[in-house]
């Protein structure tokens, strides 16, 4: 569901944002340094879901698009949004705190799409090149390169897809989870489970 991949998308980033600052602030603890890189991973990887998903949703008979072809769609997709944006800043029509107009006329990288590709791939599954990036691009990597990108990516359609109500969204299977989670644990809602281990119950 895209809504969904939007909001975890959103969760992340402000996540992502609370530990930064802590980082920034001067606590380099491995809890907050971890915490941060894992918020920025998992942001990225629901950026990228959230758009494959646009695109398999609006291409031919709703195939999904895979590699180089998808690739094409996202970097295509990117540089169509640095050109509005610098056009609305040019009209006026951009609130005071955007960047100048030359922010975003400025190219992007021709590998953008497909380092965003083999990220998510790389987030998505147990590599040793996580602690040890030895090839390829890497978190810190793509943050020091294509952050303003992905923001880019993140920010354009927040009107449209920034759930300010839950209630307002059919959540399908996630609504139904709730009411699993109760049947199989039956706990009263004065008998929550315990957040820092195993309750006991499988």
């Amino acid at each position: 569901m895209l809504a969904h991949e939007y909001r975890r998308a959103s969760l992340a980033l402000q996540e992502f944002h609370h530990f930064a600052s802590l980082l920034l602030a001067g606590d380099s603890s491995l809890r907050v340094r971890l915490a941060a890189y894992d918020a920025y991973g998992r942001f990225v990887h629901h950026l990228f879901e959230f758009y494959k998903g646009c695109f398999d949703t609006n291409g031919p008979r709703h195939s999904a698009i895979q590699g180089k072809g998808l690739d094409r769609h996202v970097q295509e997709e990117v540089v169509k949004l640095m050109g509005h944006r610098a056009d609305r800043i040019a009209r006026g029509d951009s609130p005071a705190w955007d960047n100048d107009a030359a922010y975003y006329r400025e190219e992007v990288p021709p590998e953008f799409a497909r380092d965003f590709r083999l990220i998510r791939n790389q987030l998505s599954h147990t590599l040793r090149d996580r602690a040890e990036p030895s090839r390829g691009v890497s978190l810190p990597g793509f943050y020091a390169r294509y952050h303003r990108f992905a923001m880019l990516l993140y920010e354009e359609p927040y009107w449209l897809w920034h759930v300010t109500e839950e209630s307002s969204v059919d959540w399908k299977e996630i609504g139904r989870f709730e009411e699993a989670l109760k049947l199989h644990y039956e706990a009263p809602p004065n008998k929550p489970m315990q957040a820092d281990g195993p309750s006991g119950r499988r």
